[in-house]
């Protein structure tokens, strides 16, 4: 509207000088009247047209205006609509709230309550269970106790039998090699009784010429001799039998314990089957507890769900009272899709159970499986033990056979073999003590005195004899007893010498010791004492390995014509150095230095045999 205003009143504005022009252009002079009748009847068409839009304008400010105020009205109706909705709102709020208050607290009492009972209720199970599963395992241990104790009892007795059969063979052995030992012993005394019985019976046959007796009683020896070798023989096949029935009870014993062995074996495997069958009866206990744990959840959760039910169904009606059908439904529909849910899940639940009766079931099979192996194991050891005891049946009656084998041995020991070597030792020691001179021979001490300036000498006890040196030097004393055979022995003991500046030892009989004269000579063969370390020198030869010996000590040497040995001891003991090669007279001697020193010779003698031997790490001195 505006917009056609102001074109119109621009057109009225161009049409005077559109006009002026055209009077210039046609009559040039221009007539005011008409212009002003034109210009009024213009001014009162723009005047028109003007109150024209001012009432259109003020019409539709008009109904603006009536719309403005209808709408503010309608405002106002729905703040207060508004706020009508709110409080009812607030109020349905805080009823809900209580609502909810008052739910949540019974809520929590019958979950207290369900949580109290299903305490209870576990307390229950879980003490049922340990009771249950402590008698159980109480039974098992104490069935596995007294299955362990009667193995062990046995297996004590079989080792204990098979000891006791071992000793007793190691006895039987150790009896019989001591008889073998004994009557080889007598053995060989008989025979050496005999050869020097048949040597004597020569001897005296030739001293006496009484050739008859002697040659019967040879012949008597001699028939001896072969009875003895018959009863040797027949002790030696006798021991023989002995040895083959040792060896029989002893493979008896080998098997026994093999048979043992396999029983301790077995025993083993026993006890590890009932470790694994332990271990099965404890998973299918925990299973079972499992199981029934399961039970009692599903019956906790049905509980819960009825529960649920009922309160849903209580508020259902609640909300249907409120809140009208459709929206109710729609929850409803939701609150049975969970229900659903709920309900595959307990299905499945009970289809695990199944499951689990369904293992129950197999291995309650293979327990009756084990108890039956069991009983065929209980069977086998039946059998075994009535082996066990025939085999020692048959081991005692080797035992008994044994003893009267031993009695039998020990009497003809005892009885036959034993006499008859006693007459024979009889009668050939009184022979040979007829014959034989007496085992060592005493002989009187004689000395010779170099230096009587320097050397004294004293009897003791009108056999021994005692050296006493005056001066501080060296003299060699010796005995006026030549030696040229036999076995010689001679004790001396040496006192107050110092540090040990002594010797003894041998001379050449050609040899004459003169006054202040040293052992270390080339005529002689000497054993120093401590001074020297117990070296042993032999014509200025010297060598190590003696004990030096010192004051108080006996030293003996034993002069050996047979061997043509010098051997030494100190306080009984024999010395590894010795001389050897001596094929030519000669005297015992000592040698001395310090003054106040003595020297007391003990004993001489002629020995029948040495009393030396040979001992480790000799050392020998060629004369």
């Amino acid at each position: 509207m505006i917009g056609d205003l102001t074109q119109r009143s621009n057109k009225s504005i161009h049409s005077p000088s559109e006009t002026d022009r055209g009077f210039t252009s046609g009559n040039q002079m221009d007539k005011p009247a008409a212009q002003n009748l034109k210009l009024s009847q213009e001014i009162e068409q723009l005047r028109k047209e003007k109150e024209e839009i001012e009432s259109t304008f003020t019409d539709k400010i008009d109904s603006l205006e009536k719309k403005v105020q209808i709408e503010k009205e309608q405002k106002e109706e729905a703040e207060i609509k508004a706020k009508r909705a709110e409080e009812n709102l607030i109020k349905e709020k805080k009823q809900k709230q209580d609502i909810k208050v008052k739910l949540e607290n019974e809520e929590l009492l019958e979950r207290k309550l369900f949580e109290k009972e299903n305490e209870r209720k576990d307390f229950e199970i879980k003490l049922n269970y340990e009771t249950l599963a402590k008698e159980e395992v109480i039974e098992n241990a104490n069935e596995l106790e007294q299955k362990l104790k009667d193995e062990t009892e046995r297996r004590r007795n079989i080792e204990d039998e098979n000891r006791r059969t071992k000793n007793e063979n190691e006895k039987l052995k150790k009896e019989i090699k001591r008889i073998k030992i004994d009557y080889d012993d007598k053995l060989t005394l008989a025979c050496d009784f005999e050869t020097k019985y048949l040597v004597q019976v020569d001897e005296k046959n030739k001293l006496k010429k009484e050739t008859e007796q002697k040659e019967i009683e040879r012949q008597d020896a001699l028939r001896d001799k072969l009875e003895e070798k018959k009863r040797k023989e027949n002790a030696l096949q006798q021991i023989e039998i002995i040895n083959k029935q040792i060896d029989e009870l002893n493979d008896k014993l080998l098997t026994a314990q093999q048979t043992a062995q396999i029983k301790t074996e077995e025993c083993n495997e026993f006890q590890q089957k009932y470790e694994k069958y332990e271990q099965k009866f404890k998973q299918e206990q925990s299973k079972k507890q499992e199981s029934e744990a399961q039970k009692v959840e599903t019956e906790k959760e049905n509980w819960k769900m009825k529960r649920d039910n009922e309160k849903i169904k209580y508020q259902v009606a609640q909300l249907k009272q409120k809140y009208g059908n459709e929206k109710i439904e729609s929850e409803i529909t939701e609150i049975e899709n969970k229900q659903k849910e709920k309900d595959q899940k307990i299905q499945q639940l009970e289809e695990s159970n199944r499951h689990l009766e369904e293992q129950k079931r197999i291995q309650e099979e293979e327990i009756n499986k084990l108890k039956k192996d069991k009983q065929k194991e209980k069977q086998e050891t039946e059998i075994e033990r009535i082996e066990k005891e025939r085999k020692e049946e048959e081991i005692n009656k080797l035992k008994d056979e044994n003893k009267k084998m031993k009695e039998e041995i020990e009497k003809l020991n005892k009885e036959n073999q034993i006499k008859k070597i006693q007459d024979i030792k009889n009668k050939s020691q009184e022979e040979i003590e007829k014959v034989k001179p007496k085992p060592s021979q005493d002989f009187p001490i004689a000395i010779h005195n170099p230096d009587p300036s320097d050397i004294d000498f004293s009897d003791i006890d009108g056999r021994m004899k005692k050296i006493t040196k005056k001066q501080q030097k060296w003299n060699s004393i010796s005995l006026t007893q030549v030696i040229e055979n036999g076995i010689w022995e001679i004790e001396t003991e040496f006192n107050n010498s110092g540090i040990g500046s002594v010797a003894v030892g041998i001379v050449q009989d050609s040899c004459n010791i003169q006054a202040g004269q040293h052992c270390n000579q080339t005529s002689m063969a000497s054993f120093a004492g401590k001074t020297w370390s117990g070296n042993v020198y032999c014509k200025q030869k010297e060598i190590s390995g003696n004990t030096a010996y010192d004051n108080n000590q006996i030293i003996k040497q034993e002069l050996n014509f047979e061997q043509g040995t010098l051997i030494f001891f100190v306080d009984g003991v024999q010395q590894p150095v010795y001389i050897s090669g001596i094929k030519e007279k000669v005297r015992f001697f000592v040698c001395m230095y310090d003054a106040g020193s003595s020297c007391i010779i003990r004993s001489l003698k002629k020995l029948t045999s040495p009393t030396s031997e040979h001992i480790p790490n000799e050392k020998a001195i060629n004369w």
